[in-house]
């Protein structure tokens, strides 16, 4: 640690940045700054990615000594910190490292090992409750796998698309959370937890309340980006029936705060971004530019245009979706509704939203009187 402490001083000498900015721009004294160059205290990762930060412009310059501090660094509440933080800002390969270092050490770390898994996209969603069931230890009492073992639950049940036990299992975590004295894991399962709310009330159509938690994940984006960039899109659909310039708006903010956040290994997320830009502009009949980059949105643009040439076309690409995932989607069933101008379609959509407990989304087949 001493190494990358020196190099660390050595880089903010030639840049001229003094002890005094850099304890200004982390909120502390400049006398904890000359502690932590001088290892006698030790400095907590939070602090030293924001340290990092200052120094450097360049992500490729920050990111081997983000590894030097784990692979040095003993403390347990410090690995915790630095695992949550690459998980917040999609740094997938710093994480696979830091888990591959320590993950024998601490069991906490054994949830985020199965919590990259279904980031990853790499187990189903009924197998990511079996083994997040039997991770359960009555002996693990601290507050930090207290509120992240709900955190994971809360994210199995939302898999599951069994709604009705989030808020109850939201509102233990953040109990659990308020006990966490590290206060960068406390504000970020906070976070973690407000996100899935905002979603979930937004299916309730309770959209004050949905926009109120989205607002305050976002206010937490330099320390959560990526659960910021979720609330972005989850605003663009919010305000989709609603004014659509707005709507528009937070779905381009979505995409050019990810575009900037230069990840890798992100491509589903991408394609979920283009989806709901292009779900918004074909609602709205506004085809100028759009990705179509997903098979469903590309159904939906074909059942919109209205010839039968286009619904044909629409249709084979939704039995394709089908044969594939041996069922449609909510959304799916009112693109294919659109396409064959069945009531009983249509009926089948809107059901299948209920059943959901998509209330926002049943709308979009309550709306349709003329099929």
């Amino acid at each position: 640690m001493k190494k990358v402490m020196e190099s660390i001083k050595e880089d903010a000498r030639k840049r001229k940045i003094t002890n005094k900015e850099i304890a200004k721009f982390l909120g502390i004294s400049s006398g904890q700054v000359t502690h932590y160059f001088n290892l006698t205290n030790k400095i907590p990762f939070s602090k030293f990615t924001e340290l990092c930060r200052y120094i450097y412009e360049e992500e490729t310059k920050i990111e081997p000594h983000l590894i030097s501090y784990v692979e040095k660094i003993s403390k347990k509440e410090y690995i915790r910190e630095a695992v949550e933080w690459f998980s917040n800002n999609g740094k997938r390969m710093l994480l696979e490292k830091v888990l591959e270092l320590k993950g024998e050490e601490d069991p906490l770390l054994r949830i985020y090992s199965l919590l990259l898994l279904r980031n990853k996209r790499e187990i189903k969603a009924q197998d990511f409750y079996i083994r997040l069931d039997a991770l359960r230890d009555k002996s693990l009492d601290y507050p930090e796998w207290k509120a992240l073992i709900r955190i994971a639950t809360l994210y199995a049940f939302w898999d599951l698309k069994s709604f009705s036990m989030i808020p109850f299992i939201a509102e233990e975590a953040l109990k659990q959370a308020e006990m966490i004295t590290n206060q960068y894991l406390q504000k970020s399962y906070q976070t973690r937890v407000l996100e899935v709310k905002a979603i979930v009330e937004m299916k309730r159509n309770n959209l004050e309340e949905s926009e109120k938690f989205a607002m305050e994940v976002i206010r937490n984006e330099n320390d959560n980006p990526l659960s910021a960039n979720s609330m972005y899109s989850l605003l663009s659909e919010m305000y989709v029936f609603r004014n659509y310039e707005r709507s528009v708006e937070y779905i381009s903010k979505a995409l050019a705060q990810f575009s900037a956040l230069e990840l890798t290994g992100y491509s589903n997320r991408q394609g979920m971004l283009e989806a709901t830009h292009d779900f918004i502009k074909i609602y709205h009949g506004k085809t100028d530019f759009l990705f179509l980059t997903d098979p469903s949105e590309e159904a939906h643009f074909l059942a919109r245009k209205g010839t039968d040439k286009d619904k044909k076309r629409a249709l084979e690409i939704l039995s394709k979706i089908e044969n594939e995932n041996h069922r449609l989607s909510s959304h799916q069933l009112y693109y294919k509704a659109l396409c064959t101008g069945k009531k009983e379609d249509m009926d089948n959509a809107l059901n299948q939203f209920i059943i959901n407990g998509d209330l926002f989304y049943s709308y979009l087949a309550r709306e349709t009187t003329d099929v």
